[in-house]
């Protein structure tokens, strides 16, 4: 329908200027014919009739030149607009080609750390949950290059629920102190209470500690990530990083969770 449409226009506008210069020509004799039909052969009233007419004949002229030069603006400009339909078309076939890519590469590197990581959690031997946990969070910061991480399961005394620190990676604990949060408090026992997973780069100052031979510092980003089936909170994940975490890497996090429910030995508390 649009080539139908356009062809009729180039014809509509060709037939235009045909026209246009057969009537400059026509008006160029007009006064010569004029004269001629009424028996007026005299040279000088030829040349004062051309003159009356003149101005028509140049009217006209103008008018065909404005009629060319709306022709190159418009010819013009459609170049133009093709181009730039053609370049946006072309960046955006690039940026879609390259999302596509982004994403399958973001798949493979999930799919590979799980692998990497199933085998680490498959090797694990012994019956001692803490030593089997603190094993498993180790294996989890280091795919994930975290400073630190914990592992906590619920336990429920005298009727309420708390979490319990059961396993750890460069996480600084005396031997003989138990670590525990009541649900609600904290930022890893608000995370239990609600469900939700809790992410943040602004952990309070001294909430984590790192030790090293620069000094202590805090770790900036941390990820706290509930661990339940299906209504049932069995634990937390605590991990934190001085890198920001990617979606990759939160992914990873949600996916190594439903492994570690398996190694924890918990009651069922129900989310309230």
């Amino acid at each position: 329908m649009k080539s139908i449409t356009r062809s009729f226009s180039i014809l509509l506008v060709v037939s235009f200027i045909l026209v246009t210069i057969y009537a400059a020509f026509e008006l160029f004799g007009l006064p010569t014919d004029i004269l001629k039909a009424l028996d007026i052969n005299e040279t000088s009233k030829v040349e004062v009739a051309r003159q009356v007419t003149q101005k028509a004949y140049w009217a006209l002229g103008l008018d065909l030149l404005i009629i060319m030069l709306m022709i190159f603006m418009f010819s013009t400009y459609n170049l133009n607009h093709k181009a730039e339909n053609i370049v946006y078309v072309e960046k955006d076939v690039t940026v879609k080609k390259s999302e596509a890519e982004s994403s399958n590469y973001d798949e493979v590197l999930l799919l590979e750390r799980l692998e990497r990581f199933r085998e680490q959690i498959d090797a694990i031997t012994g019956d001692d949950e803490s030593k089997v946990l603190d094993k498993a969070i180790s294996a989890l910061c280091k795919e994930l290059q975290a400073s630190t991480g914990a592992i906590y399961k619920t336990i429920t005394e005298d009727g309420l629920n708390f979490l319990e620190f059961v396993g750890g990676f460069a996480f600084q604990k005396p031997d003989s102190q138990k670590i525990r949060y009541e649900f609600g408090e904290g930022l890893a026992g608000q995370a239990a209470k609600s469900g939700k997973e809790l992410q943040t780069s602004s952990v309070p100052n001294g909430y984590i500690t790192v030790f090293s031979g620069l000094g202590e510092s805090t770790p900036n980003n941390l990820i706290i990530l509930p661990i339940k089936q299906e209504d049932f909170v069995k634990g937390v994940v605590e991990i934190a990083s001085f890198t920001t975490f990617s979606h990759v890497d939160v992914e990873f996090i949600r996916e190594t969770s439903k492994i570690i429910i398996g190694l924890l030995e918990t009651e069922d508390v129900t989310v309230s």
